[in-house]
């Protein structure tokens, strides 16, 4: 897990849980979470009229209209990142070896 901007993140395919269990809590505080990775167990797949929610972890949920690779990474990079941070990311990860990390990281 990683702090910048005063907001918290897991690492890529790990989720946050504490108080809260989340990809990105914002103002959190790195002793009162733990990183877990994500499992195949810890994602259940339910299905409703027009959407498909992906539980992960028991309580994380993220709303698709496919069950697609496309769609579940969609939901999650912005379950992660708000719209303004995914194109501050895209447009600056040639700056240097950080913001492609960064990028990377998304």
């Amino acid at each position: 897990m990683y702090l910048k901007n005063n907001i918290l993140y897991a690492e890529p395919y790990y989720i946050l849980k504490g108080e809260k269990v989340a990809f990105q809590i914002e103002g959190a505080n790195k002793s009162e979470y733990k990183e877990q990775k994500i499992n195949l167990e810890d994602i259940s797949i339910m299905k409703h009229l027009k959407y498909t929610v992906v539980r992960i972890g028991g309580v994380l949920n993220i709303t698709v209209p496919e069950l697609t690779k496309k769609w579940i990474k969609t939901a999650i990079i912005g379950k992660r990142y708000d719209s303004n941070d995914q194109m501050a990311l895209v447009l600056n990860k040639d700056i240097d070896k950080e913001h492609l990390k960064e990028y990377n990281r998304m």
